[in-house]
């Protein structure tokens, strides 16, 4: 899928392509259900660069229920034109539910508007979905030409999360897949996470079954503000280690990818060496309570 439009208005398309929320219909209607224990899967792909390597992964090692992955791209350069949520869909036979985060804009001879974002995928439609863009942005995700960030290119938009809600038999299944600021520090990132539990707090009950997933962008580990708050709230880090047993970014020794959930329990989790992006993949298996 490449999108495109005439410079003279990308401005003004770029705006409305922010609210463009894809959704994909590839599950069989006898997969339509999630059992009382299942595979969940966080992982920023790097934009999907190397999709092929990362589709042969989730069909092989992670082979998940659930994916809630981050940074997926449609239509850019770097991607070939291509629509990776509806490759990954296909090819999983999976729904999917993908999120615009960024618009990124035609710029010089580059004639390429494409979409940067979050996906989920899932064996069923969400019975509800919606997109959390967060009121505290970062002010360089604004329109810039600047030379230095060409390999950017101009885009705009800004942080989101991504939240579906799953019903499925007797079971439901609200998560928020996120990515958080990277160019904020500490205290920027906590209060996208006081928008998310705020959010929580105000469309469900505390019984409701809650996954918060995503790249969060802490450098401070579990002494992060974000991670406190996160507890004080009532959710659990699935991966309840040191910091230094869980390291999901290599090249920086860090752990910024998270998985958190409220009223599920967490049977095994796991960090998976796999080399297709500068992130790795977290798998954990969850069960609902009774």
């Amino acid at each position: 899928m490449a999108l495109r439009d005439e410079p003279i208005r990308f401005h003004a398309y770029g705006e409305r392509l922010l609210d463009r929320v894809l959704l994909g219909d590839h599950c069989t209607r006898a997969q339509r259900s999630l059992d009382d224990a299942f595979r969940f899967v966080c992982w920023n792909i790097e934009r999907g660069v190397k999709w092929k390597e990362i589709l042969t992964a989730l069909k092989g090692p992670l082979n998940a229920d659930v994916y809630a992955l981050q940074e997926v791209e449609i239509g850019t350069r770097r991607v070939a034109g291509l629509n990776i949520a509806d490759i990954l869909g296909s090819e999983l036979n999976l729904d999917y539910v993908f999120a615009t985060e960024f618009v990124k804009l035609p710029s010089g001879i580059r004639r390429h508007t494409g979409l940067h974002g979050q996906l989920v995928l899932a064996p069923m439609h969400p019975a509800d979905l919606r997109v959390l863009r967060f009121s505290r942005q970062h002010r360089n995700w604004r329109i810039r030409f600047k030379p230095r960030l060409r390999v950017l290119g101009p885009r705009i938009g800004g942080r989101i999360a991504l939240v579906t809600e799953f019903d499925s038999g007797p079971h439901s299944l609200v998560i928020y897949n996120t990515h958080l600021e990277s160019r904020s520090d500490e205290h920027g990132r906590a209060c996208h996470v006081s928008e998310i539990i705020a959010d929580c707090e105000r469309h469900y009950g505390s019984d409701k079954p809650i996954i918060i997933a995503g790249d969060l962008n802490t450098m401070a580990g579990s002494s992060s503000p974000l991670v406190t708050l996160l507890l004080h709230n009532g959710f659990t880090d699935a991966f309840d280690r040191s910091d230094s047993d869980v390291v999901t970014r290599p090249d920086h020794k860090q752990r910024v990818d998270w998985v958190f959930v409220r009223n599920l329990y967490v049977r095994s989790r796991n960090v998976l060496p796999l080399p297709y992006s500068d992130h790795l993949p977290l798998l954990v298996e969850l069960a609902f309570r009774d």
